[in-house]
């Protein structure tokens, strides 16, 4: 598979990836251009800004191009690991193998989907591990706020954003006016500290 996103792609004097370009949908098998015009429309009935088709989806498009047989979401999660374990070998910048990976994991949904299968579910949340640096009394409080705000959030997402929150509100603690330079804090009581 790496040997067709290789070719269509630009390396640098030190061998790192510089731009990567797919093959046109004409080079494709026929039914791997139909899935992925289904799968843009998927994504924006409106219609997908040639923007992001250039630059986040052309992962979607390399896997696409190059992905012997029929696209199947048994077959596809090999793929994906490999097409990004090539993408990091060859020197792609962390935040582009995020889009690329973000990119290739909407297209295995959206394959999962198609073929009538159960999405799998996501691992659930650990803030606790995050809320350990700060005081017992605080924990319960601070979990229950970040359950509160996870309610709304889509299931895919929620690990992600709830992990984030509990990092933040730590390092937001850790830097309040209740800390005490011995490393413990100190309890508001009225009037007083």
């Amino acid at each position: 598979m790496s040997a067709v996103a290789v070719h269509q792609t630009t390396v640098d004097a030190r061998g790192r990836l510089r731009r990567t370009v797919a093959p046109p949908l004409a080079a494709w098998p026929a039914d791997h251009a139909v899935l992925y015009r289904a799968f843009l429309r998927w994504l924006d009935p409106q219609g997908v800004p040639p923007a992001r088709e250039r630059t986040t989806l052309v992962a979607v498009r390399h896997l696409l191009a190059s992905f012997p047989g029929p696209a199947e979401p048994a077959t596809l999660a090999t793929a994906v690991t490999t097409l990004l374990a090539d993408y990091a070998r060859r020197g792609a910048a962390p935040g582009t193998l995020q889009q690329y990976g973000s990119a290739l994991r909407l297209f295995r949904r959206f394959v999962t989907i198609q073929f009538g299968l159960p999405l799998a579910v996501p691992p659930s949340p650990t803030p606790e591990r995050y809320l350990a640096p700060l005081p017992s009394w605080m924990r319960p409080r601070l979990l229950e706020y970040i359950m509160v705000q996870s309610r709304g959030w889509r299931p895919e997402a929620r690990r992600t954003r709830t992990h984030a929150l509990a990092a933040h509100l730590t390092r937001a603690e850790c830097w309040s006016p209740n800390l005490v330079p011995g490393g413990g804090f100190r309890h508001w009581s009225i009037g007083r500290w």
